[in-house]
Order: C-alpha cells, then sequence, then structure tokens
C-alpha cells in the first residue's frame, strides 16, 4: 500500500499539499503531515521569521515537534514611534522632554522575555541626571527623585523644592 494523502481536522489533503491549523501549517508528505512554519494572525511565518506583540519580538522555530515562538528581544519606542529592536540584555533610555526612563530587555525564563524599567533619568540644562529608585539628588535649583510605585513597580520622577532634599520620606541622596 502507498500513502497518498493525509487527513488533518477531519479533512483529505493529497500528497504535496499545504494546509493551515490553528498555530502551524503544513505540508502533506508520503510520510505524514510535516511542520513547516507558524501561524500567527492569519499569517503563514517560515521557520525563523519574526513577529511583534505586546512590545516583545518573537522567532517561529521549527525543530521537528518541538516548533514554538521563541520570545527573543523586546521593542524600544522611539521619539518618533518607530519601533526599535533590543535584544536580551540591551539597555536604553526611553521618554521625552525632562523626564525619560532606562530599560533593560530582560529574559525572564519560561520562554518569555520583558522589558523592565531600570532608573530615572532626569534631563536638564546642566545635564542628564541618572537615578536608581529611591534615591534624590539636586539638579539645577530644585530637587529631583525616583519613587517606585509600590502597586506597579513602575518607576516615576518626583520634584521638590531643594529645601526639601534631606526631608523626603523614602528618598536618600545618591
Amino acid at each position: 500500500m502507498n500513502k497518498v494523502g493525509c487527513v488533518f481536522d477531519g479533512k483529505k489533503y493529497n500528497i504535496g499539499e499545504q494546509f493551515e491549523g490553528p498555530k502551524f501549517w503544513y505540508t502533506c508528505t508520503d510520510s505524514g503531515s510535516k511542520i513547516v512554519g507558524c501561524m500567527y494572525e492569519s499569517h503563514r511565518l517560515q521557520d525563523g521569521d519574526h513577529f511583534t506583540k505586546d512590545d516583545r519580538m518573537f522567532s517561529c522555530k521549527v525543530n521537528g515537534d518541538q516548533t514554538d515562538f521563541i520570545p527573543f528581544a523586546c521593542i524600544q519606542k522611539g521619539d518618533n514611534g518607530a519601533s526599535i529592536e533590543r535584544r536580551v540584555g540591551c539597555s536604553w533610555v526611553e521618554g521625552r522632554g525632562s523626564e525619560a526612563y532606562e530599560y533593560t530587555c530582560k529574559d525572564n525564563g519560561n520562554n518569555n522575555v520583558q522589558k523592565v524599567q531600570q532608573q530615572c533619568v532626569y534631563r536638564s540644562s546642566l545635564g542628564v541626571f541618572k537615578l536608581q529608585p529611591g534615591c534624590v539628588t539636586l539638579a539645577e535649583s530644585i530637587a529631583v527623585g525616583c519613587l517606585q510605585d509600590s502597586s506597579s513597580g513602575n518607576l516615576r520622577i518626583e520634584t521638590y523644592g531643594a529645601d526639601k532634599i534631606d526631608r523626603l520620606p523614602g528618598l536618600r541622596r545618591c
């Protein structure tokens, strides 16, 4: 007996035909269905093709039956609105005007990467001040603090009168 086709989700396919499943697309071969690539939003991706989702970049990896989407980079939002690929381990500054933040793309394990705020960046006529969370410094005639929100974990920049620099709860001079 010779094999003349494949069956997938109740449908018959001839040898050489390609068809789509919910996560992958296949070619029918004389030895059965073979995964060719990944499906993402109704698009066929080849092995190694990339796509962006939720400020992360993924690659379609086909390795026999171990096929999956592999996250490999984070997305930086440029000042002009463009997206810039940042690989795991890269750091960059993002933000406009006097307030910005330094981010790092981190591998969190479990097939996940995340864009993480590292420190606050305050720009003034005296230069650029980088502040770790919990720190305050003098910039021009004001005190600038980098606070971490306890519920969201996000950083934010707060400014105060310079005379209050040594009396700010939760902030230390750095």
